[in-house]
């Protein structure tokens, strides 16, 4: 009997932390079904999804400044036309650099398909106070497959 009551305790703490984690989960509306569905993490609150139409629109009229996340290698193998290289991994030293503007348009993006960068990439700029974002999520590989010069680099 003494067996039985001591793993007692641990028992109803795991089950009291299940039940806290279901309604915390509950109440933010993310369930692991969503998550599933998209296939990758969430957008960061206030930051826009992007997709090939507006990045090209973005390109054609200027409307947004296009930022590659991408390591700096990467990106001078081959680039969107005109996009900055801001390369995730030292996000705040080159942020100081480039001197961007808060109030701007951009659109980040990286490789695309499982590639997170660009979203984290948001969420860092957002902490900054840079709040017209948008998230191209097609990346580097759908404008590639896209367009007929895939290695444009103006």
């Amino acid at each position: 009997m003494n067996r039985l009551i001591r793993p007692l305790p641990l028992l109803v703490l795991l089950a009291l932390s299940l039940v806290i984690a279901g309604v915390n989960a509950a109440r933010t509306g993310i369930l692991a079904k969503d998550l599933a569905s998209t296939g990758s993490t969430l957008l960061p609150k206030g930051v826009k999804a992007a997709g090939f139409p507006e990045v090209m629109a973005a390109l054609s009229n200027k409307s947004a400044i296009l930022l590659d996340v991408r390591p700096e290698k990467t990106y001078k193998e081959g680039h969107l036309p005109g996009a900055l290289s801001l390369p995730y991994d030292i996000l705040p030293q080159r942020l100081e650099a480039l001197k961007l503007n808060a109030n701007d348009h951009y659109i980040l993006y990286c490789d695309g398909g499982d590639c997170h960068s660009s979203r984290n990439a948001a969420r860092v700029l957002s902490g900054f106070g840079f709040s017209h974002l948008a998230v191209y999520e097609g990346g580097w590989e759908e404008y590639a497959s896209r367009t007929a010069n895939p290695g444009a680099k103006r």
